[in-house]
């Protein structure tokens, strides 16, 4: 199994998708909800908890760090440009 804290976020999406799709039951409800899959060894499951939660973790740090960008200058409204004029 892949390191969740080093490895890639893809890497990570693909085996967390191989194990949602071999025990059937999402990744949210086992890294979130606490559902342990029928069949599943203590090893397998502590890895998949620490995985979407890294995955997570990494979600929300990723969008904290995206550059904010200058300001949009004023558009005219188009129901405003499509308006006949007044008579």
């Amino acid at each position: 199994m892949l390191d969740p804290e080093s490895a890639s976020v893809a890497e990570i999406d693909r085996e967390l998708v191989a194990l949602q799709r071999r025990y059937r039951v999402a990744s949210h409800e086992v890294g979130e909800r606490g559902v342990r899959p029928d069949g599943i060894d203590d090893e397998t499951l502590a890895w998949w908890v620490a995985a979407h939660q890294a995955k997570l973790r990494r979600r929300f740090e990723r969008t904290e760090t995206v550059a904010v960008t200058d300001p949009v200058p004023q558009v005219e409204l188009r129901k405003d440009r499509l308006r006949k004029p007044q008579r």
